[in-house]
């Protein structure tokens, strides 16, 4: 049964994986708290914190590249598989992370 994964993201910033398949089996993995602390960083240096238009930004993302879903035999090992590398993937400091998602912020 094919595995489909999404990210939620603010902005760029991962903050929680969900894989699911067509049976409705679904499974969430959030990411670690260091990705939550990037959100309200960036969202604070960007004076967003607390208005209409942080929450417009929140938003579920499909995962293109399918190598955990496609390996996986469940959609909670597809979103642990994703979300482990989602983790190792970002820097480990908050103000790298920030960082990061300034950088690879779409224009």
């Amino acid at each position: 049964m094919p595995i489909r994964i999404q990210v939620l993201c603010w902005k760029n910033i991962p903050t929680q994986v969900k894989a699911a398949d067509d049976s409705g089996a679904e499974h969430d993995v959030p990411l670690s708290e260091r990705f939550q602390q990037a959100v309200d960083a960036l969202a604070m240096k960007q004076e967003l914190a607390g208005t209409d238009e942080y929450l417009e930004l929140w938003a579920w993302s499909d995962v293109e590249d399918g190598a955990a879903a496609a390996n996986a035999a469940s959609p909670q090992a597809a979103a642990e598989a994703h979300a482990q590398a989602l983790e190792t993937g970002w820097p480990k400091q908050v103000p790298a992370m920030v960082g990061k998602a300034e950088a690879e912020a779409p224009e």
